[in-house]
């Protein structure tokens, strides 16, 4: 979950939650920590690095959220299974990859949601659903799912 990209988001929104960032990069928590740090120390954040399948958290979440980190899973499907093991009955997640690689175009992309469904369902998700849109340099994908 890109801890930077993912807690601005929130906090444009006014929600006020727990939040918990988790990234394979220290570059990213650094990131996080400079635009949240008041969250930081009221207890309202926070951030880890680490890889998404070696993340162990002390309770269970209602949404998870992902923005271009599907691609760095070192286990993507087995990631996908420990992150429907830490939400909630009825949780929401959200995984959005605009692809980075050399030659990324809009068949790699729709490609690619349709590897991130496959990997939920296997998972155990349902109620998925793959979504589209049109960024530069390439099309982003977004696909959710329901515990």
């Amino acid at each position: 979950m890109a801890p930077a990209t993912a807690l601005s988001i929130l906090w444009i929104t006014g929600a006020m939650l727990e939040t918990d960032g988790v990234d394979v990069s220290e570059d990213m928590k650094a990131a996080a920590a400079k635009l949240n740090d008041d969250y930081i120390q009221q207890g309202k954040v926070r951030l880890f690095v680490k890889d998404v399948h070696d993340y162990f958290p002390d309770k269970k979440y209602n949404k998870i959220f992902s923005v271009n980190n599907y691609p760095l899973w070192t286990k993507p499907r087995e990631s996908l299974q420990h992150l429907h093991e830490m939400l909630e009955k009825d949780g929401i997640i959200a995984i959005t990859v605009q692809p980075r690689e050399e030659g990324a175009d809009e068949t790699i992309a729709k490609n690619l949601g349709q590897v991130i469904k496959a990997d939920m369902e296997a998972a155990g998700f349902h109620s998925i659903s793959i979504s589209y849109k049109v960024a530069r340099p390439v099309l982003t994908v977004c696909v959710t799912g329901i515990k």
